[in-house]
């Protein structure tokens, strides 16, 4: 139904059914009562921002999920979305239409602009450049665009961008709602529904939000099942075979970039259609952070058992270095001594440490999603190894039984290679 598989539409009905009922759920206890101020967290504008935030990381996941390229400055893309909105509100009126088309164009241009700079680059360093650019444009934004006193103040600095009656609002008639509306229909709108003694609060910018987030999480399966999308996975796993057959990753990339910024567009639209506010903190590196943090459950959500397979140290053209098994799926993820924890390569197996390892768990775990970085990660972790360097090292938790386990493992290999060198 809606063109997905069975488990892609029973997925996509149970979250409707969590956006539907969520006023409900997040009232568990009746209005006024002690437990009820404690735990009750039906509040409309926390809800909203649960559905817009959801928005941001969803088409966060579309570029880390799929691609593995890990930004830094998605927050730009949402501050760009919020001031859009802003803008439109006070030059045409508060109708949210208009504003959110424009909020998705523009951070759609703006990441067009970053990606097509960051994408020379890969791993680390496109992450660092997607740092500095969006930086930059909070720099801008706070000061350079935001001068009140000159002539091209788009910002209005660390005031931020806000409506005031002066604003031209050409479409604004005298019925329309002095707020963000969908004809005629004001974000603040409530419907207060009482059962017995509880007071359950049915907002309209909630739900539009959450339509909103039905819609993004719709289309963010489609991609995901579709050819471009196993395009994207592809180059999750072996950019560097994918270039040497002879195709271009690069326009691949940049799109997921451009659809995962406006996404984060949208996102920044409705919070402005929430609030019509918007503020340069918004685009702040500590705002991008927080993408990033969200991405720690929602690209690894399952705690994956540890059936290690131990690299062999150097890679080839199409190899892989390997470890920790888990679905094809799963990001790559790297450990201590340099054994890459993918799960697709055949070797020993690593018995009798049942251990549960996640993205971000106490030992030192770092997220390696492209599996050409992940090569040549292997590959200097081999020539470290064949130099007699030993090559565990940066553990933060060496209590934990997978750094002995690895590390042992390691060191066992490393005299393996070095008595296969005194032979020879």
């Amino acid at each position: 139904m809606f063109g997905l598989e069975k488990k892609d539409f029973t997925l996509l009905l149970i979250v409707t059914v969590m956006v539907i009922l969520a006023p409900f759920v997040l009232n568990p206890f009746p209005e006024g009562t002690a437990m009820a101020q404690m735990f009750n967290a039906g509040y409309p504008d926390l809800m909203q921002r649960f559905a817009i935030f959801g928005i941001l990381v969803i088409g966060f996941n579309i570029l880390f999920g799929l691609t593995g390229y890990l930004s830094f400055g998605h927050a730009a893309f949402l501050g760009a979305g919020s001031y859009a909105a802003v803008w439109m509100f006070k030059l045409l009126g508060y109708d949210i239409i208009p504003a959110i088309l424009l909020s998705i164009a523009v951070s759609g241009l703006f990441s067009l602009a970053v990606g097509y700079v960051s994408l020379r680059r890969s791993g680390i360093y496109f992450s660092i450049l997607t740092l500095a650019l969006a930086q930059m444009m909070f720099n801008m934004a706070y000061s350079v665009l935001g001068n009140p006193s000159s002539s091209y103040n788009l910002t209005n600095g660390e005031t931020g961008l806000q409506v005031y009656n002066s604003d031209p609002q050409v479409l604004l008639s005298a019925t329309d709602p002095n707020f963000p509306h969908l004809f005629g229909l004001s974000m603040r709108s409530e419907t207060h529904l009482l059962v017995g003694n509880w007071d359950f609060t049915l907002n309209a910018g909630y739900y539009l939000s959450g339509l909103f987030l039905l819609l993004a999480f719709y289309i963010s399966i489609r991609i995901f099942r579709s050819p471009f999308g196993l395009m994207l996975r592809a180059v999750k796993s072996n950019q560097q075979r994918l270039n040497y057959t002879g195709l271009n990753t690069r326009p691949y990339t940049l799109m997921a970039f451009v659809i995962s910024g406006m996404y984060a567009g949208l996102a920044g639209g409705l919070l402005a259609c929430m609030d019509p506010l918007a503020g340069a903190e918004r685009m702040h590196w500590t705002a991008s952070g927080e993408i990033v943090t969200s991405m720690r459950y929602a690209d690894a959500p399952k705690r994956f058992q540890i059936r290690a397979r131990i690299a062999t140290g150097v890679n080839h053209l199409g190899g892989d270095d390997t470890g920790l098994g888990s679905d094809p799926g799963q990001p790559a993820v790297a450990v201590g001594c340099g054994a890459l924890l993918d799960g697709h390569q055949s070797g020993a197996q690593l018995e009798g440490f049942g251990a549960d390892v996640t993205v971000g768990d106490r030992v030192f775990v770092a997220v390696e999603n492209q599996r050409a970085d992940a090569g040549e990660h292997g590959r200097r972790t081999g020539e470290r190894r064949l130099a007699g360097v030993d090559p565990v090292h940066h553990f933060i938790d060496r209590e934990h039984p997978l750094f002995h386990a690895i590390a042992e493992i390691a060191r066992q290999r490393q005299q393996r290679i070095a008595r296969d060198a005194m032979q020879e």
